[in-house]
C-alpha cells in the first residue's frame, strides 16, 4: 500500500526539517559536494533557513546567500543541508544553475578553490 498525506500533514513535517535545520541556537548550512563527497562549498543559512508554501507542501529557502571562497574545486553534482553542528538534516539534493536541473541552485557548478558561490535558490517538496 502506497501512503497519501495530506498538505497539512506535510506542511508539518516540513516544519520539523526547518526546525531541526534551524536547532541548536545556530545556522544551518547548504554544503555543495562533489560525486564522491568532497565539499566545495559551503553557505551559512539565514534563521530561519526557509518557510513553507503552505498550499503546496514545498519548503522554500530563503537566498540568495554567498560563500565568498570555496574550499574545494570540482564539479558540484549534489548539496546538504546541515544544523549548526554538521549533523546532515537533508541529504542528496540535486544541484543546478536553474531550478529546471536542480533541488538546489547556484551560480555555477564547476567550482574552483576561493570561487565566490553563490545560492540562488532551493526547494523540498514534501512527501
Amino acid at each position: 500500500m502506497v501512503w497519501s498525506y495530506s498538505t497539512a500533514v506535510i506542511n508539518d513535517r516540513l516544519q520539523a526539517v526547518i526546525d531541526n535545520i534551524d536547532a541548536n541556537g545556530g545556522h544551518g548550512r547548504l554544503q555543495l559536494l562533489t560525486l564522491g563527497g568532497q565539499v566545495l562549498s559551503t553557505i551559512t543559512l539565514a534563521r530561519p533557513s526557509a518557510s513553507i508554501l503552505s498550499s503546496a507542501g514545498i519548503m522554500v529557502f530563503d537566498a540568495p546567500l554567498t560563500d565568498a571562497s570555496a574550499a574545494g574545486g570540482g564539479t558540484a553534482a549534489l548539496a546538504q543541508i546541515t544544523d549548526s553542528f554538521g549533523t546532515v538534516v537533508v541529504p542528496n539534493l540535486t544541484v543546478g544553475v536553474s531550478s529546471a536541473t536542480g533541488d538546489v541552485v547556484v551560480s555555477l557548478i564547476n567550482i574552483a578553490a576561493g570561487s565566490i558561490v553563490t545560492f540562488l535558490s532551493g526547494t523540498v517538496t514534501g512527501r
